[in-house]
């Protein structure tokens, strides 16, 4: 599946894959969660942020390959979350377009690699197109990697309240 997922929309296996996880409380099943990182995440999830931590040694070895770290997301979405509760286990994910094409706001928008995909759940048109804000987080530092949604809270977040230096 992790194979299907990256392939169908022509991602590049350079291009790592993000997870997401039903809540906050999942996250040190898939990434190591540092002692000093455990009361930042709560404040930044759910929502609009992608984590980047070292990966744990039982992650699905098939997601991947090569990299030490991960994103994991617990999305603000009450369907995604739910059939994350549902499943008990993380779920790979990626936007639902064409690797570097425009982020889509509704299942129309990425109609040419509906042939490539296994199911389409329709969950109505998005208000916004705007990714994640992806972010590396170190014991004292962090990388914003990709700015986003919740970018501004994401940075005060780090920065301001936990004073992490902003390497980015």
């Amino acid at each position: 599946a992790v194979v299907s997922t990256q392939s169908t929309g022509g991602r590049s296996f350079s291009k790592p894959l993000a997870i997401c996880v039903a809540s906050v409380q999942d996250i040190p099943k898939c990434v190591e969660v540092a002692s000093s990182s455990s009361p930042i995440l709560p404040k930044l999830l759910p929502g609009g942020v992608t984590v980047v931590l070292p990966r744990t040694p039982s992650l699905n070895p098939a997601l991947n390959p090569g990299f030490q770290t991960v994103g994991v997301r617990v999305p603000d979405h009450k369907f995604v979350l739910d059939l994350c509760a549902e499943l008990g286990a993380p779920i790979a994910l990626t936007s639902a377009n064409v690797s570097n094409g425009p982020n889509s706001l509704s299942i129309q928008d990425f109609k040419e690699i509906w042939s490539g995909l296994d199911v389409i759940v329709d969950g109505g048109q998005l208000l916004q197109a705007t990714g994640s804000t992806v972010v590396e987080i170190t014991d004292t530092s962090f990388t914003v990697i990709r700015p986003g949604r919740d970018y501004e809270k994401t940075v005060r977040v780090l920065s301001e309240e936990h004073h992490l230096e902003n390497l980015s």
